[in-house]
């Protein structure tokens, strides 16, 4: 082997490293992307179910909580106070709270917009729904019918005589339209 055919070899053998390299990169970012979708999926339905799969730890208040449940104290203990998403995630992550997102902030956000108790302030900051009174002191009286209350009967459509201008009803004269 002459040292042209011995630089040929070394150049085909680079490239084909190169194409080698190239084809491990594109299934590393397929593998990541997999990796991504099952850590959500998983991440959903660890949200479905009644604890987070941590160990519960005294000191850890959030451990075995939803990212709402667990919001919903967080925002309680603070006076119902409003809270920025950032705030509220670290409150959880430091009281224990347990999650596989790469973005917990993502995620304690999403809970809040999905979950009915929480209300936004303005963009990026919650706070709980406030309670109706009625809610708050308990149930009241129910009106004997509260469709009806306040307002007389009606008298039913069968009972009521209807005269109708057969001419202003479409298809109604008998003449034809020519």
């Amino acid at each position: 082997m002459n040292g042209s055919d011995f630089v040929r070899t070394l150049q085909r053998r680079i490239e084909e490293h190169d194409r080698s390299i190239a084809n491990l990169e594109k299934a590393l970012i397929r593998e990541k992307e997999l990796r991504k979708a099952a850590a959500l999926l998983l991440e959903n339905e660890l949200e479905h179910l009644p604890g987070r799969l941590a160990p519960a730890v005294e000191d850890k208040p959030y451990a075995n909580l939803t990212a709402a449940d667990a919001a919903e104290v967080v925002l309680l203990k603070n006076n119902n106070r409003p809270m920025s998403v950032e705030e509220i995630t670290n409150a959880l992550l430091e009281g224990g709270w347990y999650t596989i997102a790469q973005e917990p902030k993502m995620s304690v956000n999403g809970a809040l917009v999905r979950d009915g108790r929480f209300e936004r302030v303005k963009t990026g900051i919650y706070r709980l729904k406030e309670k109706p009174e009625e809610q708050q002191k308990g149930p009241k009286e129910e009106p004997e019918s509260p469709l009806w209350n306040g307002v007389e009967e009606i008298e039913p459509l069968a009972n009521r005589e209807q005269e109708y201008d057969k001419d202003a009803l479409p298809g109604g004269s008998d003449e034809e339209a020519t």
